[in-house]
């Protein structure tokens, strides 16, 4: 073994011995190509690395720029625009006072607003789970409101409560009102339903003199996924004393979201099942699922604006990406935000939504009792991480600049 082993050695020692001048260079040669090897493969992926963010930014750049989301452009209007209803594409800037007021008041950073929000005591829930919107019932109520007729989409119905109050708002017709509708509901059988902020009651709706003209005609669809609560509306509409069907209620069973397809739900009298074909089949409907901009488009006129759009189905952010067409013609916009369900999707917060709606020419404000918070330029780091079940409040710029002006002044009258 010594031998063998010495053997090997003195092989290996005189075969570096032997080596001449060219063997040399070879193996320097050798070397040198594979640190020149590695050289190149990391410039390789530097280069390759600033490109990719080059090809991002200039990704980014042509969505903020797509006329998806480019602003509407500017109708005319009979007053001057302030800086409030700018339609230069962004609303103003917030102040560092606003701000501090917007958090002393609303507090994003309370611990009820990440730790504990299964209590909804966060203080923006607190102050935006319910509204009264004061601002556009001041706005329909101006007498020298050029409108022929009103036009508004309700997606989840909350048993029609919503669509009666606008179509009351909308027309100032009397004969129009929420609690006779709520009477009519049980009349129709809905024992069960709950109004969620004191809808039913009629405290809310706008007052009207009973003997008054009505100021236009007007038609609001009801959309709800539910068809008990599609068929309880349908017979409170057509059977309640004024029947509301005849003055421009109107009742569609979809649930609006970003996917077309079918969902499955208990027909009216059945409490399902609807998990296998055979049970679907003797207990349930299909209700069809459908974007927003396809039920415009086959249900609503192509022309003119939508005066209020509310969306509080749950598929809200949906609703809001599958209706980007549905948005360039639109007024104001309410919708609920919540922070489960569909909300707890990847990316989707209060600050994303109100940054797509921005490009489309809308300022957003948190929404209370006859309170504004503006949103929109006036964003916090807790909008990107904190959990918020609120009402949201929106008003084109360029296609309701009174309405927003209307806005902003509550927004500043809140604040102070």
């Amino acid at each position: 073994m010594r031998k063998r082993a010495t053997d090997t050695l003195s092989l290996v020692s005189n075969d570096d011995k032997d080596e001449g001048p060219n063997d040399k260079i070879r193996k320097k040669k050798k070397g040198g190509g594979y640190l020149a090897f590695c050289a190149l493969l990391v410039a390789i992926v530097v280069i390759s690395f600033f490109m990719a963010l080059f090809i991002h930014k200039l990704v980014i750049e042509k969505v903020n720029t797509s006329p998806t989301f480019s602003p509407i452009q500017k109708i005319k209007s009979v007053e001057p625009v302030s800086s409030a209803t700018s339609t230069t594409g962004s609303a103003p800037k917030c102040s560092q006072a606003q701000l501090d007021s917007i958090r002393k008041q609303l507090d994003p950073g309370h611990k009820n607003c990440y730790a504990d929000q299964y209590t909804q005591q966060c203080p923006i829930t607190q102050a935006t789970k319910c509204y009264k919107d004061t601002w556009l019932t001041n706005y329909y109520s101006r007498k020298d409101l050029s409108l022929e007729s009103f036009v508004a989409v309700t997606i989840g119905s909350n048993f029609g409560f919503r669509s009666v109050d606008l179509l009351r708002m909308g027309t100032m017709d009397s004969l129009v009102n929420v609690a006779s509708w709520g009477s009519a509901l049980k009349a129709s059988g809905s024992h069960s339903l709950k109004p969620l902020c004191d809808e039913g009651s009629g405290n809310i709706q706008i007052p009207i003199s009973p003997n008054s003209t009505p100021l236009r005609k007007g038609v609001v669809y009801c959309v709800e996924e539910l068809p008990t609560i599609v068929d309880a509306i349908g017979m409170a509409n057509i059977n309640n004393v004024a029947n509301y069907a005849s003055k421009g209620l109107v009742v569609h069973n979809y649930l609006i979201s970003s996917i077309p397809g079918k969902i499955y739900h208990p027909k009216p009298g059945s409490s399902g099942p609807c998990d296998t074909d055979a049970q679907r089949d003797e207990n349930c409907v299909s209700v069809p699922v459908t974007r927003l901009d396809s039920y415009m488009e086959e249900h609503v006129s192509n022309s003119g604006n939508i005066n209020v759009l509310e969306v509080t189905n749950g598929h809200e952010f949906d609703a809001l990406i599958g209706g980007l067409n549905t948005l360039k013609r639109t007024e104001y916009l309410i919708f609920k935000l919540d922070w489960k369900g569909r909300w707890e999707m990847y990316g989707r917060t209060i600050s994303a939504a109100t940054s797509l709606l921005n490009k489309a020419g809308f300022t957003c404000y948190w929404a209370g009792i006859g309170k504004l918070w503006r949103i929109s330029s006036c964003e916090m780091n807790e909008y990107l991480t904190h959990k918020f079940w609120s009402n949201v409040a929106c008003a084109n710029r360029n296609l309701a600049p009174r309405l927003v002006e209307e806005m902003e002044t509550l927004f500043l009258k809140t604040i102070k």
